[in-house]
């Protein structure tokens, strides 16, 4: 990715911040990668496809490929634009929607609720620790480590919308009066 932005950051970015002035610069972000998962930002389409180009290019040169079959493009705002390709000539596949690194990224409904039914789902496969002998302290233990971990997972990025606040207030009230 170094080689592939290599002083071009501002041109081909997808900018946080604008411009302020002389002495503070724009900020922008290329990229953003773990391992093999690697996410392309940028403000136009044509960016986008110099930026897939020079990286394409750049890992062909250590032995590296692009499976275009799993490369998916996310635009916004951006009416009847040409479709990227890949050097091969691949035309990508467009989503409104899409899966990184565990988390959607258009959609924190639907991220809330796919964290939900699999903290669900490890909570309904402890039966045999919530039976066990176990002290009372061990079995929070666990709760913490398999059940809230999966549902918090992603939450940082998580966008709160009123329905979000209403209910989260609702079931909080709903807990202190169970107590």
């Amino acid at each position: 990715m170094r080689q592939a932005t290599e002083g071009q950051e501002r041109d081909l970015g997808f900018t946080i911040t604008p411009r302020k002035s002389r002495r503070t610069p724009a900020v922008t972000l290329t990229d953003l990668d773990f391992e093999d998962d690697i996410c392309l930002l940028c403000n136009q389409i044509q960016q986008a496809q110099e930026l897939l180009t020079r990286v394409e290019k750049e890992c062909s040169k250590v032995g590296l490929g692009l499976n275009a079959k799993k490369t998916e493009v996310m635009t916004y705002n951006i009416p009847g634009h040409n479709s990227l390709r890949t050097s091969r000539g691949n035309i990508l596949k467009e989503v409104d929607n899409f899966k990184y690194l565990g988390s959607w990224m258009d959609s924190s409904e639907a991220d809330v609720k796919r964290r939900k039914a699999l903290a669900w789902r490890a909570l309904n496969n402890m039966t045999r620790i919530w039976k066990s002998h176990m002290s009372r302290q061990v079995k929070l233990s666990f709760f913490l480590a398999m059940v809230e971990s999966i549902l918090l997972y992603g939450s940082e990025a998580w966008m709160m919308t009123k329905s979000h606040a209403q209910n989260s207030a609702k079931h909080q009230l709903e807990a202190s009066l169970a107590q």
